[in-house]
């Protein structure tokens, strides 16, 4: 039976096959590239679909990012597990069976026929729309490691940033897969720095200190919460919190909907340190319903934000590495002891 399950997805997702979809694919003039004044970014709230070939998810990609497009978005941030819809294309599922499948086994099965999808269809897209995509993450299968990484694709096509995901979630512990290692932060056109720490990655301030460390000036952070019942307290534990703590501005994405047996909930929003927020509260746009699919946009200055960090009070380098630095070798010295003991 796997044989003809592996041969079956082999068909389905067929470099040929999305090559002939992404060919009538179009945009509009791509707009001019970013300045080290101003950057307009866009993100996605997007509804879950359940894919029965490739033209149906490159139509669920191509939507919001041709309206983004459209409004001038110089940049553009995909979900979380964007490769999801495509477990459609499994046989196995739809017949209400999903409960009793192994979520991790069938990452592992699907990931060598999703990946050459994502970065085919992802990488043209940024290509034919002349923008800097944030193509949310997908399940890659690497030396038998399951990892959630997380992709940034200039105006060519070209990958110029990977980040997996270093905090994980306990369903994906349980599913099997790994953390990643290692921050990276990578300079666009005029001069932007951006990181890309993956959903609860942005639950850690050390990892936002970091990327402000690398001279980040933004943090793209899609999401897929497992939570069936959003909550806004919940909500400020991410993203928002971070940009508080550290001067950068974060823009995140959401995957919302019902759909393996499990329930998607978030807000997709642009976020800033409050100071510099026209209403002091430190969100530029936001999502208004947690399961509804959504755009939303924002004008980003750099300017503002160079200024709030040079005026602002920051710790000096010698109060972290005379105290914060022997708190965490002592906070190790704990763990290492308590390890020993159990």
């Amino acid at each position: 039976m796997l044989p003809l399950v592996k041969a079956w997805l082999q068909w389905k997702t067929r470099k040929s096959a999305a090559e002939r979809v992404l060919a009538g694919k179009k945009f509009n003039s791509p707009p001019p590239p970013p300045d080290p004044k101003e950057l307009r970014v866009a993100t996605a709230q997007m509804e879950l679909i359940t894919a029965r070939n490739t033209r149906e998810y490159i139509d669920w990609l191509y939507h919001p990012l041709y309206e983004a497009q459209s409004r001038g978005a110089q940049l553009f941030l995909y979900p979380e597990y964007v490769t999801l819809p495509l477990l459609g294309l499994l046989p196995a599922l739809g017949g209400g069976d999903e409960k009793e499948l192994d979520p991790g086994e069938v990452f592992r099965f699907v990931a060598p026929y999703m990946s050459p999808i994502y970065f085919q269809v992802l990488g043209e897209l940024a290509r034919k729309a002349g923008i800097y995509i944030g193509g949310g993450s997908l399940f890659l299968f690497k030396q038998d490691r399951l990892f959630n990484t997380a992709y940034l694709f200039d105006p060519e096509g070209e990958i110029i940033l990977a980040q997996s995901k270093m905090n994980l979630v306990p369903q994906e512990r349980d599913w099997g897969v790994e953390t990643g290692s290692g921050l990276e932060v990578v300079e666009i056109a005029g001069g932007w720095r951006i990181a890309m720490p993956v959903c609860m990655d942005a639950t850690y301030f050390e990892i936002f200190r970091l990327a402000g460390a690398e001279g980040a000036h933004l943090a793209l952070v899609p999401i897929a919460d497992l939570n069936a019942d959003y909550s806004e307290h919940m909500a400020l534990r991410g993203i928002w919190g971070r940009v508080q703590e550290e001067p950068v501005y974060g823009v995140k994405s959401a995957l919302v909907g019902e759909f393996f047996g499990f329930k998607f909930t978030g807000k997709a929003g642009v976020y800033g340190p409050g100071e510099i927020t026209p209403d002091k509260e430190g969100v530029l746009d936001e999502a208004k319903n947690p399961e509804q699919g959504a755009i939303i946009e924002a004008v980003l200055s750099r300017t503002e934000l160079e200024i709030f960090k040079r005026e602002r009070l920051v710790p000096s380098g010698d109060l972290y590495s005379r105290y914060m630095a022997k708190s965490y070798e002592k906070l190790l010295e704990k763990e290492k002891s308590e390890g020993k003991r159990a």
